[in-house]
């Protein structure tokens, strides 16, 4: 009888082990299931919290435009209400910042916020948006401000490139939209931002 109970007790060993562990294995996958649901489920909910503060980090800075503009022309009596809003974006300024140091983004950030505030009246506004974005707002009192102050740029960054003694060339790009009193400000922020893409776009990729 032990002869025949013996191999009847193997298998029903090798079947119960199978069992469990096909049982196991079903639970595991349950759980990593589960835990990926969960997983994917807070990637979600923090792009959607993200996406909501760079709306209203955006949002905010345009209100400070519009609080901006609406100072310069008040300030403005007896005068015409047309100004140009220009968007300046610093070029390679993360790729500088990761390369050579924390130290040296920041000269970059003086040396092209000393360019800008020279570049344009003391009643003109300039201000920094964001670590590498700058809003001006330019009181359009003759015939081409965007082709002087942009000559003025230009020259700026030649001779603060041909001064310095750095492994990198300081740059930036603009883009710029006409304005006045009865102007949507949000389109004139949105057609500048449109023109310093495109701008970027050609430093990209030259034709």
């Amino acid at each position: 009888m032990s002869e025949y109970i013996a191999p009847l007790i193997n298998d029903l060993t090798d079947e119960l082990c199978q069992h469990l562990s096909g049982f196991y294995f079903v639970q595991e996958y349950m759980r990593l299931e589960n835990k990926n649901t969960k997983t994917h489920e807070s990637l979600m909910l923090s792009n959607k919290r993200l996406n909501e503060l760079t709306v209203k980090d955006n949002l905010d800075k345009l209100v400070n435009v519009r609080h901006l503009a609406s100072n310069m022309l008040q300030r403005r009596q007896g005068t015409t209400g047309d100004y140009i809003l220009m968007i300046v974006e610093i070029d390679n300024y993360y790729q500088i910042n990761e390369r050579y140091g924390f130290s040296e983004g920041e000269n970059v950030i003086s040396c092209v916020s000393n360019i800008l505030a020279g570049s344009i009246r003391d009643d003109d506004y300039l201000s920094h948006q964001s670590v590498e974005r700058y809003v001006l707002l330019v009181k359009n009192i003759q015939q081409n401000p965007i082709k002087t102050i942009g000559r003025r740029f230009i020259q700026a960054l030649d001779k603060l490139n041909q001064s310095i003694d750095k492994p990198y060339d300081i740059s930036f790009c603009w883009g710029y939209a006409a304005a006045n009193m009865d102007s949507n400000i949000d389109d004139a922020y949105r057609k500048a931002e449109e023109m310093l893409l495109e701008e970027k776009q050609k430093r990209v990729n030259p034709s």
